[in-house]
């Protein structure tokens, strides 16, 4: 069996790819909120959140994520204030990767877990579809 061809985007990619990491800890300890607040920030302070971007991109990250980890749990009580972090998010940190003035940045969709009472399929499929929407 050979080994599958990369794909472009594969071949594209500088290795090893450093991330972002820590997002909500680092957030509480910048801002001194919790760091079960750090989703909602998009939409009360997009600014803050660029700002940490921006410095995660400035220490040598390769590859952002998205502040969006909380959102699968958010889904389903709140599909259209999830639908709006998610494009909040992607704006937000698209606009730090300008701001970087770097062409080498890869941007992550970030999600956590769902409760045990959710079908991962039924949350998972929608929010990846409202990230493929956002580009």
């Amino acid at each position: 069996m050979t080994d599958p061809q990369p794909s472009k985007f594969a071949k594209d990619v500088v290795y090893p790819v450093l991330f972002d990491g820590a997002y909500g800890t680092y957030y509480a300890a910048k801002t001194h909120n919790p760091t079960d607040q750090v989703d909602q920030a998009l939409l009360g302070d997009p600014a803050c959140i660029e700002a940490i971007h921006l410095e995660y991109l400035q220490g040598g990250a390769s590859a952002i994520k998205t502040c969006t980890f909380s959102v699968p749990g958010l889904y389903t009580q709140n599909p259209d204030l999830t639908a709006h972090l998610i494009h909040q998010a992607v704006q937000t940190a698209n606009a730090a990767i300008e701001k970087s003035g770097r062409s080498d940045v890869l941007l992550f969709a970030d999600l956590g877990p769902v409760s045990k009472q959710e079908n991962p399929r039924l949350v998972f499929e929608p929010l990846a579809r409202l990230f493929l929407d956002e580009g």
